[in-house]
């Protein structure tokens, strides 16, 4: 009887060994499955960031992100976006006698001439960014093609830095009738805060054209006058142009 129960109790010993070898086993493989699966999820994301190498047989190197490859732009359009712009680029610039190799300041109010275009392209004048360089800009006149804007983009006048790409900080308004409205609040002011707004030869509501032919409604068709149900349509610019001289006269 007892040789029975011994021999029992070493089969369920037996059992359970067996069990937790095989558990042991399956954990492995699953464990080193997840390891392929979680090295191909990280493969294929510097893949597409453009970290992984040429030679996917070749072993990874570990990269380094230099900044110095390339260039940075800040655009605003209002006061308010003006100060956030500004304390970015302060922010973003390392401190005098630092050696990060952080981008550096072009010391440049403005990158290039803001509310200007070229009259063939439509972008703007002097758009030249180069690398490692901090751009502030305030309201630039994008009205090119976006194939030629990313060719403007791109270029680099200097030929002793590699240029790889530009990154964009673009601090917009979600409503563009919040915008106006802060616009006349803020010149609304007294004593107002820029002088032009008391030359009372200065007509505003003025429709501004560039060389002499190219008017803003013709220089947004491409974009916002298109398709069955458009952003705006053409009557919409001297509708606005009504608004403009109603309020001028009102004060």
């Amino acid at each position: 009887m007892m040789i029975k129960q011994k021999s029992s109790r070493v089969i369920v010993v037996g059992l359970c060994l067996t069990s937790l070898f095989i558990t042991t086993l399956l954990l492995l493989a699953l464990n080193n499955t997840a390891t392929k699966h979680l090295q191909h999820i990280r493969r294929q994301l510097q893949l597409d960031t453009g970290i992984a190498q040429s030679d996917a047989q070749q072993p990874q190197e570990q990269q380094v992100y230099d900044p110095n490859y390339y260039a940075y732009l800040i655009i605003y359009y209002h006061r308010t976006q003006y100060d956030l712009a500004r304390l970015l680029h302060d922010t973003l610039v390392p401190s005098t006698g630092e050696t990060n190799d952080a981008p550096t300041s072009n010391k440049k109010h403005i990158a290039f001439q803001d509310r200007q275009h070229e009259e063939m392209t439509g972008c703007p004048h002097g758009l030249d960014l180069l690398p490692g360089i901090i751009h502030v800009q305030s309201s630039p006149n994008f009205f090119c093609d976006t194939s030629v804007l990313v060719e403007y983009l791109l270029r680099n006048s200097n030929i002793w830095q590699e240029k790889k790409g530009v990154k964009i900080i673009h601090l917009v308004y979600q409503n563009p009738f919040q915008l106006a409205v802060n616009n006349l609040l803020y010149h609304s002011q007294e004593p107002p805060p820029e002088r032009w707004v008391k030359k009372t030869k200065l007509d505003i509501c003025t429709t501004e054209t560039w060389y002499d032919r190219q008017s803003l409604a013709d220089l947004v068709e491409s974009t916002l006058l298109q398709g069955s149900d458009p952003i705006m349509q053409y009557t919409d610019f001297q509708a606005i142009h009504s608004i403009c001289v109603q309020l001028i006269s009102s004060n």
